[in-house]
């Protein structure tokens, strides 16, 4: 085995070979374990399959094997062609049925006769594999199961009898079920060494290190998960002492029996690794054997050489005996007739220099090689999808056909594939808008990213917690599991199609959420004196208040004003004030309540007009009293239209020039508008035609004028009267 220095098979007295078909729910951590850096292999498109038929010594159902040659019934390789390498691809699926044989594990390809000699191994063998055991047959996993069953049954009734007291067992619940019964522990990769043998008649490979391996790893993840469980039971609340009492000695027990196992298991020590083998079986396993095949230098006739593979157990590994499944895979030789041009396998490939140009050129062979494998010189031809051709060095993005003649032969041909170069742009750093929940439930982390990016979540090792891909809008939405913990540092990155990765962004989980707290009400509060400058507004105030955790908090509370004065309800003037609330246990909050007057509806008195001076040309000044800041305004009663207007003093009085050309006789109104919008009754008044000193209104008139003015008026005067007439 490649993950350790090569071992003797494990030789015990019994191993599961059936198997029922199982279902277990298993952590995502114990999945697909990497026991050493697999063998990468990749198969081409003209696979050879075919279905095995089960031995009494198989550890598979369903087994199919398959090889990448290439070759087939129409493609066959040539006497004298060459080596060729060749991996053969096993699979299978859990047996039906569990039952228990003596014998080691292997994975097995039994060569055809007639390429024995001609086959060899290339590398190590490859296998990927799930694994299932049986719990209950291993003694010292049953004494861990028991021993946390009495843990949770001997505490349940002090738990009853303690009600505040809160202890979660879930998590030692959960690592105890993985012990319980069969279960599927998850899998892993390795690889183990290829033997050839039995006279060049069979390639094999032993899997119980590989295998051994990947259950010490699974099965130790699970004690060690079980074992942090344990340790971190910690009863909370009221009583919680009488309970952390009782529970110390129950972990004990319970660690005890988990470090029977995990110790030896750990330090390699003792058989417990061989008493789990001994239950384990296989569950859908691959396993890939690399070979080399050296095509014979003749061959009288075509040759359909079947490789048979399985994976089996046994005490005996006999030619005979694998020959007779029926895991049967093909490779293809033809014999030495009719020598033919043979197409290139694979497709050719090309870049244009940047994404819609035409420039790419493909690299085209000179020579290919016939039937016999000699290298024939041959002329190539690329045309279109439509069939036209084109020429090399202008071509575009898409899929073309090269067409290969040779004097002597039929052209066959290949495909051309050209591309644009490869995106290398990394998107944008992704956006966080949020990361929400607890250790106990989980987290959650929302933002945006490149659409159609997938978004990565990883703690601060730098391990993935939690993936996503992010949606048309770029909206993304990933769940992290509690045990990232609270107030952990993330690092969030998006990688789009191609691979390319962004800058990371950093994050961080919430604090686990703390006692609830008294919530403080919204908005002001607002309360009415009975009128102005009274003082017997009285607010209605809540006699209880949520707390954060949504209940019902009955609370008192205190009016205080500007000062922090208390002050009493129902005797509140105009102002605002502060109101406390408070409740046992939480700490007071407050809210601020307005006391205002009542609205003023009272319109003021209509105010006077006392004194009219001036004349049309230069225009006229109106003064009088009304109420102090109010304000007066001056209409033409006729047309609507507002002449002037203007605050009235604090003592009363008021002045408002009007434009020029307002005509003597003519009628306007004076209003007085307090700070409420309330309008007095109007004024009515006419300007008359002498104007030193002369008003007309509600104040009777008074006369200051000179000689020339009564001749002005009395030209006024009859100019109105002829106006009139």
């Amino acid at each position: 085995m490649e993950m350790q220095k090569q071992k003797p098979p494990r030789k015990k007295n019994k191993i599961i070979t059936k198997r029922k078909v199982l279902s277990a729910t298993m952590s995502g951590t114990l999945l697909m374990t990497s026991v050493v850096i697999p063998t990468a292999y990749s198969l081409l498109s003209n696979q050879i399959t075919a279905q095995a038929a089960a031995l009494n010594i198989d550890l598979l159902q369903n087994i199919t094997s398959s090889n990448n040659s290439g070759t087939s019934t129409t493609n066959r390789w040539t006497s004298n062609s060459g080596s060729h390498n060749v991996d053969f691809t096993i699979s299978g699926g859990a047996l039906a049925n569990i039952s228990v044989l003596p014998g080691t594990r292997y994975a097995t390809l039994v060569v055809p006769p007639e390429l024995r000699g001609y086959v060899a191994a290339t590398g190590n063998t490859s296998v990927s594999t799930n694994i299932t055991i049986d719990f209950n047959k291993v003694a010292l996993i049953t004494a861990i199961v028991n021993a946390g069953d009495t843990l949770i049954s001997d505490i349940a009734p002090l738990l009853s009898s303690n009600p505040l007291v809160t202890l979660n067992l879930a998590q030692v619940t959960q690592q105890l079920n993985l012990l319980r019964g069969i279960q599927d522990i998850g899998g892993g990769t390795f690889t183990s060494t290829t033997t050839l043998s039995n006279e060049n008649a069979l390639l094999s490979a032993p899997l119980d290190d590989g295998v051994g391996h990947i259950l010490s790893l699974n099965v130790k993840t699970i004690l060690q998960n079980l074992e942090t469980a344990v340790n971190n039971l910690n009863a909370t609340g009221t009583g919680a002492i009488a309970v952390n009492a009782a529970l110390t000695p129950l972990k004990l027990v319970l660690n005890g029996a988990i470090d029977d196992v995990l110790l030896p298991l750990t330090n390699g020590t003792g058989n417990i690794l061989d008493l789990l083998l001994n239950v384990s079986a296989l569950g859908d396993t691959t396993i890939t054997i690399p070979t080399k095949i050296t095509a014979p230098t003749t061959i009288q006739s075509n040759i359909d050489a079947n490789f048979v593979g399985s994976a089996v157990q046994t005490t005996l590994l006999d030619v005979n005996i694998l020959s007779g499944a029926n895991g049967i895979s093909y490779v293809y030789l033809a014999g030495d007739v009719n020598l033919t041009l043979v197409a290139p396998t694979g497709d050719l490939t090309a870049t244009t220099s940047a994404v819609g140009a035409a420039d790419a050129t493909a690299t085209l062979p000179t020579t290919l090689n016939n039937s016999a494998g000699a290298d024939i010189p041959v002329t190539s031809k690329i045309t279109n999808a439509s069939g036209t051709a084109v020429t090399n060095g202008q071509l575009t993005a898409g899929t073309y056909t090269v067409t290969y003649s040779a004097t002597g032969y039929d052209d066959v041909t290949q495909s051309l594939v050209v591309s644009d170069p490869a995106d290398t742009t990394a998107p944008s750093a992704p956006v966080v808008n949020d990361v929400t929940g607890n250790s106990t439930n989980g987290y959650t982390v929302t933002g945006t990213a490149e659409p159609g990016s997938t978004v990565t979540v990883k703690d601060e090792t730098g391990t993935p917690i939690g993936t996503g891909t992010a949606g048309e809008t770029g909206d993304y939405s990933l769940t992290l599991p509690g045990s990232v913990g609270p107030n952990a540092p993330l690092t969030v990155t998006a990688t789009d199609e191609a691979g390319n990765e962004s800058d990371p962004t950093s994050a961080t989980t919430p604090a686990d959420p703390v006692s609830p707290v008294l919530v403080a009400p919204t908005g002001n509060l607002t309360a009415t004196t009975s009128a102005a400058g009274a003082a017997d507004a009285s607010a209605t105030l809540p006699t209880t208040l949520k707390n954060s955790a949504g209940a019902d908090i009955p609370v008192t509370s205190k009016i205080t004003n500007n000062s922090g004065i208390a002050v009493t309800n129902g005797q509140l003037s105009k102002g605002t004030y502060k109101v406390i609330y408070s409740a046992s246990g939480y700490k007071d909050v407050t809210q601020n309540l307005v006391v205002s007057d009542p609205a003023d509806t009272t319109a003021p008195e209509a105010p006077s007009v006392d004194t009219i001076t001036g004349n049309t040309d230069t225009g006229y000044t109106v003064g009088g009293k009304g109420e102090p800041g109010s304000t007066i305004t001056i209409k033409n009663p006729a047309t609507g239209e507002v002449l002037g207007t203007t605050i009235v003093d604090k003592d009363g009085n008021y002045s408002i020039k009007l434009p020029t050309g307002v005509k003597p006789g003519t009628q306007l109104s004076a209003t007085a508008t307090d700070a409420a919008g309330n309008v007095s009754d109007s004024t009515d008044f006419i300007i008359p035609a002498l104007t030193s000193g002369m008003a007309i209104g509600n104040s009777g008139i008074i006369w200051v004028v000179s000689i020339s003015q009564v001749v002005n008026y009395q030209q006024q005067m009859v100019q109105t009267l002829a106006g009139l007439v």
